[in-house]
């Protein structure tokens, strides 16, 4: 009988561990679904990031189809470009266009190219906005202006807008904000071999 109930102790002893070592986690008995942590890695891909602020209107815009600007002499605006600028009149009677791509490519009539850093173009775009350019009327020719000046086209787009505005040399009214402008863009093209005669704004 002593020996049934020391037998029937050692055997109580002996579940009592198995079942205490059961529930100790160990290295391979760990369930890694219930305890697995993410990386310091997994964690910070997590985590929303702000995208970062385009550097180009091409990055901003990521594609600009042709468009043709309203009414019966509206300006084509070609895929990729943002602004396009045409230099009419004048005692030679001048006809240049230029047209400034998001690339920083820029060529006119003539069939000449030249190249500069897209920033550059994303900077006159921003600039012609902070100007107004978009809110200014599209004609600030008076009837019967003439004979021998120069008269100025400028179409300028964004991603979502694009508008034209046309004056001439001495035709009155012209926001002062528009000769900035038109100064701008002729400047750009006047250092590259896209060369054309710069504005004489008043």
């Amino acid at each position: 009988m002593r020996l049934r109930i020391v037998f029937l102790t050692i055997l109580t002893l002996i579940l009592a561990a198995c079942t205490v070592a059961g529930e100790e986690p160990g290295p391979e008995g760990t369930d890694v679904a219930a305890t697995t942590q993410p990386t310091s890695t997994e964690a910070a891909t997590a985590v929303p990031t702000e995208d970062a602020t385009p550097t180009t209107i091409a990055e901003a815009c990521q594609e600009l189809p042709e468009v043709t600007t309203e009414g019966e002499d509206g300006v084509t605006v070609p895929e990729n470009a943002v602004a396009v600028f045409e230099k009419t009149g004048g005692f030679a009677g001048v006809e240049e266009t230029t047209v400034v791509y998001v690339d920083g490519r820029i060529e006119n009539n003539k069939n000449e190219t030249a190249q500069v850093p897209p920033e550059v173009v994303g900077t006159l775009v921003s600039t012609a906005e902070a100007a107004g350019f978009f809110d200014l009327k599209r004609n600030y020719v008076p009837e019967g202006h003439c004979c021998d000046f120069f008269n100025y086209s400028l179409t300028i787009r964004d991603c979502e807008r694009v508008h034209t505005v046309i004056t001439a040399d001495e035709a009155p009214g012209t926001p002062a904000e528009l000769w900035q402008i038109i100064d701008t863009v002729q400047s750009l093209i006047a250092n590259t071999s896209a060369a054309v005669p710069s504005a004489g704004s008043g």
